[in-house]
């Protein structure tokens, strides 16, 4: 028993902090787009099996198979989903209008549901990532890079606030975080050991992730990276010939490729009856899909492939996808190794160079936090960049070429800078500098140098791709840091001879973690570290808080026959009155006693009036209307303690 615990504590730790704090306030949010998972896609999955009608199998273009069959574990728990919806309630508080359609303006929900619900539906998720992933991630880091680093990494990845926070929420991001480092992990484990169950593993959980977002796509570049660092670090022992590592690398990448592809296949049917689903879960993903146009349009074969309106020649590009993808992930990471083991200097020289440019990009954000944003304003940092979805940023608009892609990428990159945990954030800097200072233990160079590497890979992607990478298109980055976390920690480690001081070490790094996810609850989703001041945001509450303002207006007097419109529809979910939600506030049929508003939904959603003349207005919330403003609110959330990530009611005063 002693070996047991002194062997798997760390795990024990990891395991009990992750479910322990992601229980917590489980069942008592409502977040963007939940509902679509909730009340159709995981049941149309299981009713595509059930009815044989295999097409139902794609339930998304994530494609959040996983969430499905994880998530869906619950629904036997809960009654049908549908009914959730009051919908007796709803026509007995309906309205004719003028062209004598009757009409219904409110949402009623059986909100004794509610809790029950996201409990049945939530719980698989949290224990699944906790109970088997985490394991996985544990014995799969052993592997790779020995006890010490496992120890450690377990620890910072478990208590990590935004992977516990993703982890309750039912979103195909879920599940992505937990395959995609099993599987990047095995892959380092399988090169370490050459034992072919891992092989089998990387296949397995790549195949996985693959069908929990197409993002998992880019585990392809990421094993081609590590595959090159990572022998070359060991070229010493290396002395295989150009042809031994093609037939060796390429025989085990495509086990890895085949057995993913075949997991999709199985799990998604609906690719074999439409086969460009297949593309786009795999060689064709978005992931892939801006380098293939440029290369197509360089060839000029753009009339062999494409038709116009976003329509492709599906088998004619599936082929030519298909050479690419192999060209670039099976044929060409030996070739490049053979070219740069002849030039060691170069690697290191290109290593040190992004790590320089990382350690850069993290000390200009936050001067640019601190110093009055000289390069670029962080208020609503999301909506100044984009324009109807378009990666525009206007504002940088007028600075000079190589000043604007530069701010472009510090941009794309604040939402992952500062959601990593403070207190970490010299440890993980220190990682990186380990590598610059020559360190006597230069067996993890080639990690390090990979993990400075990838987060280009996701801002630049990004810019490429046009997507504003948030919080929830970096969660593949979170683990890889927390190992460089762990990778300095073991370092530190070493300079300590005294044992005593070693566990005070750990139970240091423990109880940081403690209070650092006891400061966060229950809005793990939103933490955002005090390196950006609290006068701003870098992301919205999605969801967060509505709960709590369902509360205060549950406690009114008479609540059931309170009127409130909410920018967001989790609130009818918690809330037993007559909840509006839309962008219509129809005052000549219904006239609100509350409006609740959220940050998001200021910026976006502000709601438009009806009078009875039916002229129409746009709600100004910065000035009274009926001695109403935004200014005055009756009851006030401030997620994080950030004021602008608010969550706000105001009462209408006739």
């Amino acid at each position: 028993m002693k070996k047991f615990l002194k062997t798997y504590f760390p795990l024990l730790i990891a395991v009990i902090i992750f479910i322990g704090f992601g229980f917590f306030h489980l069942t008592k949010f409502e977040t963007t787009d939940e509902h679509f998972w909730k009340y159709d896609r995981i049941d149309k999955y299981f009713n595509g099996w059930r009815e044989h009608d295999w097409k139902k199998t794609r339930i998304n273009d994530k494609p959040g198979v996983t969430v499905a069959l994880i998530s869906g574990i619950g629904r036997v728990f809960i009654p049908p989903l549908k009914s959730h919806e009051d919908l007796s309630a709803k026509e007995k508080n309906s309205f004719v209008l003028p062209n004598g359609h009757r009409k219904s303006f409110y949402n009623f929900f059986h909100t004794d549901w509610t809790e029950k619900i996201n409990l049945a539906l939530r719980l698989p998720l949290l224990l699944f990532n906790g109970l088997l992933m985490l394991p996985l991630m544990f014995f799969t880091l052993r592997r790779a890079f020995g006890k010490q680093i496992a120890d450690w990494g377990i620890i910072l990845i478990g208590s990590n606030p935004i992977l516990i926070g993703i982890s309750q929420i039912i979103n195909p991001d879920a599940l992505l975080w937990s395959f995609s480092t099993v599987a990047l992990f095995s892959f380092i484990a399988l090169l370490k050991t050459n034992e072919r169950k891992f092989i089998f593993l990387t296949g397995l959980m790549t195949g996985l992730a693959l069908l929990s977002k197409y993002t998992a796509n880019l585990l392809f570049v990421f094993y081609a990276l590590v595959y090159i660092l990572y022998t070359l670090n060991a070229s010493l022992k290396y002395k295989s010939s150009l042809k031994e590592m093609l037939l060796d690398y390429g025989r085990r990448m495509l086990i890895i490729i085949a057995t993913a592809w075949g997991i999709v296949i199985s799990l998604m049917p609906a690719v074999l009856i439409i086969p460009r689903h297949f593309l786009y879960a795999t060689i064709y993903s978005p992931v892939f899909q801006s380098p293939i146009k440029i290369l197509t349009t360089l060839l000029h074969l753009n009339n062999l492939f494409y038709l116009g309106n976003g329509h492709y020649r599906t088998i004619p590009l599936g082929l030519f996808s298909l050479v690419i993808f192999l060209s670039l992930f099976v044929i060409l990471p030996p070739i490049v190794l053979v070219i740069f083991k002849k030039y060691p200097k170069i690697v290191k020289l290109i290593g040190n160079f992004f790590i320089i440019f990382l350690l850069l990009i993290f000390t200009l954000s936050f001067i640019n936090a601190w110093f009055n944003t000289p390069l670029f304003s962080l208020d609503n940092l999301k909506e100044n960049s984009l324009s109807s979805d378009v990666l525009k940023f206007k504002q940088l608009r007028g600075q000079p070429f190589l000043l604007f892609w530069t701010n472009a990428l510090l941009i794309q990159a604040q939402n992952f800078i500062f959601s990593l945990r403070d207190w970490l954030m010299p440890i993980l800097l220190g990682g990186f500098l380990i590598t610059l200072k020559n360190s006597k233990s230069k067996k993890l160079n080639w990690f390090i140098y990979f993990s400075a590497i990838i987060p280009f890979v996701f801002f630049i992607g990004g810019l490429f791709a046009n997507i504003f990478v948030n919080i929830r298109y970096s969660l593949m980055l979170y683990p890889i840091f927390m190992v460089i976390g762990a990778i300095a920690l073991v370092e530190i480690n070493k300079k300590i001879t005294s044992r005593f001081y070693q566990k005070v070490l750990f139970f240091m790094i423990l109880l940081f973690s403690f209070i650092s996810l006891w400061q966060t609850k229950p809005f793990y989703f939103n933490y955002t570290n005090n390196l950006l001041p609290h006068k701003y945001v870098v992301t919205d509450a999605w969801g967060y808080g509505l709960y709590e303002a369902a509360q205060y207006l549950n406690s009114l007097p008479n609540a059931q026959n309170v009127t409130a419109w909410s920018d967001q529809e989790g609130l009818c979910q918690f809330f037993v009155g007559k909840c509006i939600r839309g962008h219509k506030i129809y005052t000549y049929y219904v006239k609100p006693d509350y409006i609740l508003i959220t940050r998001r939904g200021y910026i976006t959603k502000r709601p438009v009036v009806r009078s009875i003349n039916r002229q129409r207005t746009t709600l100004d919330l910065s000035k009274p209307y009926s001695q109403t403003s935004l200014s005055s609110p009756v009851w006030q959330l401030n997620i994080g303690g950030r004021p602008k990530n608010f969550v706000k009611i105001i009462k209408v005063i006739p």
